[in-house]
């Protein structure tokens, strides 16, 4: 990849990571409020602290994983044999 071009991705990649991330709070924002949750509840709490790791850390595999699987689907363009 060219520098001129692998610079546009490093500054694209940078502003779409802070874009998902403000529109997945928006919308747990906008589920809340439809379901009339106070964010007082949304949070972890002592009580539950194994479940909400568990849950945690099981999100995080699955995303590793589904970023794994993308990343393996995606050709790279060091193969180009065949266009």
């Amino acid at each position: 990849m060219p520098d001129a071009l692998r610079e546009k991705a490093v500054a694209f990649r940078r502003y779409a990571s802070f874009l998902g991330d403000a529109l997945i709070l928006g919308l747990v924002y906008l589920l809340t409020r439809r379901e009339s949750l106070p964010l007082a509840r949304l949070g972890l709490h002592l009580a539950n602290w194994q479940r909400d790791a568990t849950i945690g850390l099981v999100a995080g595999l699955l995303l590793v994983l589904i970023q794994g699987v993308v990343l393996a689907a995606t050709p790279t363009g060091a193969d180009e044999s065949h266009w």
